[in-house]
């Protein structure tokens, strides 16, 4: 349930019992409330991740050479700078620092002043990273499927939404 969801977990108001509460959405857009004992796991989970990063990366420094790493093995992978990708409308695989999804954009607009668009939005070309559609690997193509499919899950809720605001169109 935990990564099928995008949750919150907070205390409630300090009292001498504090309890826990928290909510998530799942994909389809579901609200559903979340048991304490779930939100105290969510929260250990993090801690346990927090921990882990503090153990291996304990300075500034050591964070940057992970970071270097990380695009390094990126760059083996055959991930090249965004600035890089192709002007022309064709669509090419991309990944942007702080997400952990691969998606399906293209350039748009003359450069340097264009952006990349993808399904969630434009983005700078500078905070990306792109490969050509035909060079993913079967991993990756998986991972890009996997993420069109929550896209598209997610705008079909937005679209059911939206239409109770303005009304379905006909």
């Amino acid at each position: 349930m935990i990564d099928k969801t995008l949750g919150e977990a907070m205390p409630a108001k300090k009292s001498p019992t504090t309890t826990l509460r928290g909510s998530a959405t799942t994909i389809d857009g579901e609200r559903v409330s979340l048991s304490e004992t779930t939100v105290k796991e969510i929260l250990r989970q993090i801690d346990r991740e927090k921990s882990n990063l503090e153990r291996d990366m304990p300075t500034t420094k050591d964070a940057i050479n992970a970071m270097q790493m990380a695009k390094t093995r990126l760059d083996d992978l055959g991930w090249r700078p965004a600035i890089y990708c192709p002007k022309d409308g064709s669509e090419f695989a991309i990944i942007k620092f702080g997400s952990s999804g691969i998606f399906q954009g293209c350039y748009i607009g003359e450069w340097p002043t264009g952006h990349i668009y993808t399904p969630m939005g434009s983005q700078n070309p500078s905070a990306s990273l792109f490969k050509p559609l035909n060079e993913l690997s079967h991993q990756e193509q998986a991972h890009l499927e996997l993420c069109k499919d929550t896209e598209r899950k997610m705008f079909e809720r937005e679209m059911k939404w939206i239409e109770t605001i303005i009304g379905a169109t006909k």
